[in-house]
């Protein structure tokens, strides 16, 4: 089966939940969508505003994912903020101070509580909860394209433009403070 967004644009970015019932779309016009995959319908929306630069880069997608639980959504933006979404209520949260560039891809551990993102040539790792960076940013020495968070938001797997992977552990005292 296929879904119609009975909306204009394209499809730029899915992603789909542990349960195997609940997915996730952003399409170019702007709108973030969750689906239910069980009952071929949609459960959930949010509409970007059009006009905003952030929306999409021409012929390239924005990085979007979604918690594993299903409450928190995270976007990777061209103005270099990444914006955080409580799906519940559609509340959003400019997560970060603006870098110097696009980002370029974002993972989420499977609680939405800790964001990694990439950056040109950094990776950094932020406390969602309390907006905070949890670590000192990782420079690589060329432009990273993609990244994985585990689970628990404590290994980032990041790969570069010239074929590297880049593995990462999160050192932190303990989850209570972080």
């Amino acid at each position: 089966f296929s879904f119609d967004l009975g909306r204009h644009g394209y499809v730029n970015n899915v992603d789909l939940l542990d349960d195997q019932q609940t997915a996730m779309s952003m399409s170019s016009d702007g709108a973030l969508v969750l689906w239910d995959l069980t009952q071929q319908l949609a459960i959930g929306s949010h509409v970007m505003p059009i006009n905003s630069k952030h929306i999409t880069r021409e012929g390239k997608r924005e990085p979007v994912v979604i918690a594993r639980n299903g409450r928190v959504v995270g976007m990777g933006c061209s103005d270099g903020i990444v914006r955080m979404f409580d799906t519940t209520t559609w509340s959003s949260l400019e997560l970060t101070q603006p870098q110097p560039s696009s980002i370029t891809d974002v993972s989420l551990s499977s609680d939405g509580t800790t964001v990694a993102f990439l950056c040109g040539q950094l990776v950094d790792v932020w406390n969602v909860e309390h907006g905070k960076t949890l670590v000192g940013q990782f420079r690589a020495d060329s432009p990273l394209k993609s990244c994985a968070m585990d689970s628990t938001g404590d290994y980032i797997i990041a790969g570069d433009a010239v074929g590297r992977i880049h593995a990462l552990k999160i050192e932190r005292a303990s989850k209570k403070n972080t």
